[in-house]
């Protein structure tokens, strides 16, 4: 889910913003087991292990504008902050048909990333 406002009016005339969330459903580490008639454990497919489902905030802001000299031309100054509200957590990516989680991957950082463009 994706929400923006621009200000087309007054002095803030050219900034933006906009919010993003994203979910990730839990994903499939692993299988509980069963017996079998023999006695056999095997995995069972009915009986999946899931991870924790995760939500991402994303966060943007934008200015665009005009510099009037000889030449005019366009500009946009652009701050994407990404991974807002999660630093370093986490995740687990494997089980064992315990249950027990057996390996974690760490969720990307906060990322901030600044971007211009001129239009000439």
């Amino acid at each position: 889910m994706i929400t923006q406002f621009r200000f087309t009016e007054g002095r803030l005339k050219g900034l933006s913003s906009n919010l993003a969330f994203r979910y990730r459903a839990g994903a499939t580490l692993g299988y509980g087991v069963k017996t079998d008639a023999n006695n056999i454990l095997l995995l069972d497919p009915t009986n999946p292990i899931r991870g924790p489902a995760t939500v991402y905030t994303d966060l943007g802001l934008t200015y665009k504008g005009r510099y009037e000299t000889n030449r005019a031309f366009g500009y946009r100054v652009q701050l994407n902050v990404r991974n807002l509200l999660n630093e370093w957590t986490l995740m687990p990516v494997k089980a064992l048909t315990t249950g027990q989680y057996a390996r974690y991957n760490r969720i990307a950082p906060r990322t901030y990333v600044l971007s211009t463009t001129f239009d000439f």
